[in-house]
């Protein structure tokens, strides 16, 4: 009996339609964890990078603002407020705060109703938080900037870290605090703006993800499967929700790979790979992790050609370097650049130093297992909990990939990222990033999704379950 399939127009109707409707869920998901009301604080270490931005455009001259709206009757309080930050600066001939408290009461004393928000913190004696009237905001702050010792900064309030108003978060390159800032400017320094560039960068990464599964196999169920694992993956759902770092290089070494997904790469390839790789490096450092299967690739294709290999390598060295000066750029016009290359130096031996103990340490092995999860927030609770079963299949799956790909070139480069920036993790604890955690493995999950979507169907196909018995017996 003849086999009846589906055309390839019905194929893609369906598979558009399914996409569409799925989408639904997954935005809603994904927008109540950004925004919900529970959530208007910092989840993590938006601490530091919402604060450094914070900082950084102050730095610049450039205020952002928290407004929000206060209904009190019984304290008769109605309209709406400005966030204003007053504290310490460095030439202070104090350092506490509280020396400096009879001259802020005096500011606050002519625009009333000034609230002072007590009971959050401060036990870093360096800084007080204060709702201000919003059409008093411009005022209240150039009074306060009148007084020796002290500054105001508007927007949502700082953390109670000793010293964050003058912290820039050197240690990690600038490309998405960039990208927190430009949301910062256009929609208010607030968690959901902090917050918006990580949502780009979720979908982006689905999509990316779903492109490369489409460009080697060009099947529509193998991409919709694609879709759904990303769709369901918890650390991707929870990183595309809160204002890190890690899923915009996750997101950026994706987008490295497309270029790669060919039978053959050329030169303008190479340079297009390392010029997103350089802004995969310039979210996070570890993005330069997928220059390790990159280079993988390279010495394959170019063993017996060392001119090939020299000129293709020192393409993609040199874009790496371009890129990521390109995405640290608007961070060195600020800083200067002594300033940024000294963080940047300086930068290794914190990266390359044990933190010492901590309640969520999770070393790359224990990805494999979902041990020890990180907590960014506790209730509700949110967990960056790794999808362990699909990293370990795909474990297994890569040897049978590298062989796979004998035949199906455009496929190769996908074991490779796969293993390659595992292994750079690896490598990277052993040389000393010991404090690992479980949320940086963000960067391989999406990696374990494509090669599990690319490999499996083919290694289920009857003349390739053939061909692997065929060769497990000429070996035997």
């Amino acid at each position: 009996m003849k086999k009846r399939h589906l055309s390839r127009k019905i194929q893609k109707r369906l598979f558009f339609i399914l996409f569409a409707i799925l989408m639904v869920p997954t935005y809603v998901f994904t927008w109540n964890l950004v925004s919900g009301p529970t959530l208007n604080d910092y989840k993590g270490d938006e601490v530091w990078y919402a604060s450094a931005v914070r900082n950084i455009l102050h730095k610049k001259g450039i205020d952002v603002h928290y407004h929000t709206f206060i209904n009190d009757p019984k304290n008769g309080i109605y309209g709406e407020f400005a966030g204003v930050n007053v504290v310490l600066t460095k030439d202070a001939n104090t350092t506490n705060i509280q020396d400096l408290d009879p001259l802020i009461a005096k500011v606050a004393e002519k625009y009333k109703p000034v609230i002072k928000v007590e009971g959050i913190y401060y036990k870093s004696h360096d800084k007080f938080y204060y709702l201000v009237p919003k059409k008093y905001e411009e005022q209240f702050v150039n009074d306060i900037r009148k007084i020796k010792g002290l500054d105001a900064i508007p927007g949502f309030r700082y953390p109670d870290e000793p010293g964050i108003q003058d912290y820039y978060n050197l240690e990690h390159p600038y490309l998405a605090k960039e990208f927190m800032a430009l949301s910062m400017i256009l929609f208010g320094d607030r968690p959901v703006a902090w917050r918006l560039g990580s949502v780009l960068m979720y979908y982006t990464a689905m999509l990316a993800t779903m492109y490369i599964v489409w460009k080697i196999t060009k099947n529509y169920l193998h991409t919709f499967i694609a879709f759904l694992l990303y769709a369901i993956d918890p650390m991707m759902r929870v990183m595309g929700t809160i204002g890190m770092l890690d899923i915009y290089t996750a997101t950026f070494m994706l987008l490295a790979l497309i270029p790669m997904v060919k039978d053959e790469v050329k030169p303008k390839d190479y340079l297009l790979a390392g010029l997103i790789t350089g802004l995969a490096a310039a979210t996070k450092f570890n993005g330069i992790f997928i220059l390790l299967p990159i280079g993988i690739y390279l010495i394959n294709h170019y063993t017996d050609n060392a001119k090939e290999l020299l000129k293709n390598g020192t393409i993609t060295a040199v874009t790496t370097a371009i890129g990521f000066l390109l995405g640290n750029l608007p961070a060195i016009t600020v800083l200067g650049f002594n300033e940024w290359w000294q963080g940047f130096l300086n930068s290794f031996g914190w990266h390359l130093s044990y933190k010492g103990p901590h309640p969520f340490d999770s070393p790359v092995w224990q990805w494999f297992f979902n041990k020890n999860p990180f907590t960014f927030y506790y209730n509700p609770r949110i967990m960056a909990q790794t999808n362990w079963f699909l990293l370990l299949l795909a474990l297994t799956m890569a040897p049978a990939t590298i062989w796979l790909t004998k035949k199906w070139k455009s496929i190769e480069i996908v074991p490779e990222a796969y293993l390659g920036v595992t292994l750079a993790w690896l490598l990277g604890y052993f040389i000393g990033i010991k404090t690992q955690f479980s949320y940086y493995a963000v960067t391989i999950e999406p990696l374990a999704i494509i090669l599990f979507t690319t490999t499996l169907p083919e290694l289920i196909r009857p003349d390739i379950k053939e061909k692997i018995m065929e060769r497990l017996s000429e070996e035997d």
